[in-house]
C-alpha cells in the first residue's frame, strides 16, 4: 500500500552514538552472554516495558531486506550491513528504474547534493542531518534550507527534519520555504511511552502548539506563512547565497544577482521565490532599491 519510496543517503556508516555505547547497545544486541551480562541489570528496571517488548516479538526484523538463506535482516545486523555496503549516486538510477512511484531523497544537506538528487530522478528532498546523530558538527537543517531551496528552485518539493520539538519549530520551517516537516524523536518518545496512543498524543501536542503559534502571530492559516513572520539573520543569508561555491554555480535565477546586482542578495533571493502556491508565500517581486557602498555589499564583484 505504499505510494512513495524514501531513500536515506546519510548513513554510509553509523555515527558515533555515545549514548548507545554507555548503555551497551552493541553488547545487548550481540547475542554473546558474556558481553550481555554487565548490562542486563538495566533491562529489569522497567519490567512492564520489558514484558511488553518481549511479547511483541523482541528486536524488530526488516521484512523488506531479505538475506538469502536467512530471511529478514535482524536489527542487530544493520551496523555490519552498512559497513559492508558500497552505495553511490549511480545506485539511485537503478532504484529509479525499479520503482515506478515517487522517490524522496532524505539526508540532503547542501545545494550540490540537492541538484544531483533531482538530476537522478528524485521527486522530493528532505533536508536532514539525521538528527545530528551522524556527524554532530554539521549545521542545523533550518540553516541549510535556504541553500537547498535556491539550488533546486521549484523543480521538486523540499521537506525538512531535525530539531522539530514544538509547533513553533514547524512554523519556522514553513516560513523559510519547507513544504512540510518530518519528526523522529517526538513520535518515538510517544511510541516508547504508550504505544500507538502515545504517537497520537505526540502529534496532538505538536498540532496544538502549531495552532497556538499561528494565533499568537495573528496568522489565520499556514497558507499565509512567509519569512516576514520570523527574524532571520540577513547577513548570514547573504553569505550563504552568494559566497557558497555551490550556490554560485546554481542555474537557478535567484542567484544571478550575486556579484553583479546592487540589490541586497538575500532580498533578491526571497523575491525570486515569488508566490508559493502550496505555502501561500507572499510575492514580493517589486524592485528593492537599497543604497549600498560596494565595499559593504557582500555579493559585489
Amino acid at each position: 500500500g505504499f505510494s512513495a519510496l524514501v531513500v536515506t543517503i546519510d548513513t554510509a556508516v553509523a555515527g558515533m552514538r555515545e549514548r548507545d555505547i554507555r548503555n551497551g547497545a552493541k553488547e545487548l544486541l550481540s547475542g554473546n552472554l558474556r558481553e550481555i551480562l554487565p548490562f542486563v541489570r538495566q533491562l529489569f528496571t522497567k519490567p512492564r516495558w520489558l514484558a511488553a517488548f518481549l511479547a511483541d516479538g523482541g528486536l524488530m526484523k526488516f521484512a523488506n531486506v531479505i538475506i538469502p538463506g536467512k530471511g529478514p535482516m535482524l536489527y542487530a545486523d544493520v551496523t555490519t550491513a552498512l559497513e559492508q555496503a558500497v552505495v553511490s549516486w549511480h545506485d539511485l538510477g537503478w532504484i529509479r528504474d525499479a520503482w515506478n512511484g515517487p522517490i524522496i531523497i532524505k539526508g540532503v544537506h547542501t545545494g550540490e547534493d540537492a541538484r544531483r538528487a533531482v538530476d537522478v530522478g528524485a521527486n522530493a528532498l528532505v533536508v536532514s542531518n539525521h538528527g545530528g546523530r551522524q556527524l554532530d558538527g554539521v549545521a542545523p537543517t533550518l540553516q541549510m534550507l535556504p541553500e537547498v531551496l535556491s539550488a533546486v528552485g521549484d523543480r521538486v518539493e523540499v521537506l525538512l527534519d531535525g530539531g522539530i520539538r514544538r509547533g513553533s519549530d514547524i512554523v519556522k520551517a514553513l516560513c523559510l520555504g519547507a513544504r512540510a516537516v518530518l519528526t523522529g524523536r517526538a513520535y518515538a518518545y510517544g511510541l516508547g511511552a504508550a504505544g500507538e496512543v502515545g504517537v497520537t498524543r505526540a502529534i496532538e501536542i505538536l498540532r496544538t502548539d502549531l495552532i497556538r503559534t499561528l494565533k499568537l502571530l495573528g496568522c489565520a492559516s499556514i497558507a499565509h506563512l512567509d519569512r516576514s513572520f520570523i527574524d532571520f539573520p540577513a547577513e548570514w543569508l547573504r553569505k550563504q547565497l552568494c559566497d557558497s561555491p555551490q550556490i554560485r554555480k546554481s542555474p537557478h535565477p535567484d542567484t544571478k544577482n550575486c556579484g553583479n546586482d546592487k540589490r541586497d542578495p538575500a532580498q533578491a533571493h526571497w523575491n525570486g521565490m515569488g508566490a508559493n502556491r502550496d505555502l501561500g508565500m507572499v510575492d514580493q517581486s517589486e524592485e528593492v532599491t537599497q543604497e549600498k557602498n560596494s565595499e559593504d555589499d557582500a555579493c559585489d564583484a
